[in-house]
């Protein structure tokens, strides 16, 4: 008789070990069925024929029919919802240079309840608002002399402001007047002289266009957000005396053309190099094409160079509309209403436009 040596053998528990396992592999079974069958209920498909089950990944390198190029649209689903797109409306007020300087522009713009703040950087006449270290302003004296003024505009022009410089290009009283060989000259052998009675230098001088140049650099570092060009382009007028062509205003309209491409490219070069946005103050004449022989602005030459374009309103053409009736409502002068037309619009076929308001402080 072989002796247990106190070890005896205990059949009964090992049979209740072994039916507890089998209970737990059947519960987990039934638990992978019920996940497989949530999973795959995601692409199981009712159709006429009865129930299939279409997987994406089984399906992902099955051959398309190359006819079958058409969008297959679910019409039980709601359609999305229309994005409505608000007009930007930019009120933009032209303040002095000197509320830039002691803090009161912020104030000014807000009681005007505009959100863009022009100033007149470069005059009509040609005098600077700022002091230039171009020896041709100092030499013109159209340079301001405070030595502390630069350092007073570049603290005013900070993140709560969104400042626009305009600069009087070509229409330059005190430019023409110190430098004869920038000058546009009329018939009489004088310098020509607009309506107005202003000089103006020619987008053909290169020691014009490198002086505005210059003026746009020193404009960008001190800190504007934007650089507003007026009186851009060759000068025409039917109500002053004619203009001599020769070297500062070229018989060839091609020549203009090829002049002024050549100064927007270069003006555009240097803001772009110090991320401020370039426009141009225009004519609706000038956008439809009707301008080019004798500015020797194209449409698209505008339309490439420029971040927008400001236009008045009374030389939009009706075909221009506004994006809403209710961006008008508000304005009871529209002599100051300026259209303000998209980078790259294509002026043939616009039927839109955003709009802005120039005024004056009160």
């Amino acid at each position: 008789m072989r002796r247990s040596n106190g070890y005896g053998t205990y059949r009964g528990r090992r049979r209740t070990g072994a039916a507890r396992a089998v209970l737990i592999g059947v519960v987990v079974c039934l638990a992978l069925l019920i996940c497989a069958f949530l999973v795959l209920s995601r692409f199981l498909v009712y159709t006429e024929d009865g129930a299939r089950l279409e997987i994406p990944f089984f399906q992902r390198n099955e051959p398309k029919d190359p006819d079958d190029v058409g969008l297959v649209v679910d019409e039980t689903q709601s359609p999305e919802p229309t994005v409505v797109v608000e007009s930007r409306t930019v009120k933009a007020v032209l303040l002095p240079v000197s509320s830039l300087t002691d803090g009161t522009a912020a104030g000014l713009l807000q009681e005007a309840g505009a959100s863009a703040a022009v100033f007149d950087m470069k005059t009509d006449e040609g005098m600077l608002g700022y002091v230039s270290g171009i020896q041709e302003a100092v030499n013109a004296k159209t340079s301001q002399s405070d030595p502390m003024l630069n350092a007073a505009i570049a603290a005013g022009n900070n993140d709560d402001l969104y400042t626009i410089a305009r600069i009087s290009c070509f229409r330059d009283r005190m430019l023409s007047t110190h430098r004869l060989s920038f000058s546009v000259i009329g018939k009489s052998g004088y310098r020509w002289k607009d309506s107005g009675g202003v000089r103006w230098v020619s987008p053909s001088s290169k020691g014009a266009t490198d002086y505005l140049l210059g003026v746009v650099e020193e404009l960008c570092v001190l800190g504007f957000d934007e650089i507003l060009l007026d009186n851009c382009g060759f000068p025409f007028d039917e109500e002053a005396y004619p203009i001599r062509t020769g070297e500062t205003y070229p018989a060839s309209p091609d020549n203009r053309t090829e002049d002024m491409l050549l100064f927007l490219e270069a003006v555009k070069a240097v803001t772009d190099k110090h991320e401020v946005k370039l426009s141009i103050r225009t004519t609706g004449a000038a956008l439809e094409g009707q301008e080019s022989e004798t500015t020797g602005l194209l449409p698209s030459m505008l339309l490439a160079n420029c971040d927008r374009l400001w236009v008045d309103e009374a030389d939009i053409a009706a075909g221009i509309q506004y994006q809403s009736a209710g961006d008008r409502s508000s304005v009871e002068d529209e002599e100051r209403l300026v259209a303000v037309l998209p980078e790259g619009t294509d002026t043939a076929s616009v039927t839109e436009k955003h709009w802005a308001v120039l005024e004056t402080a009160p």
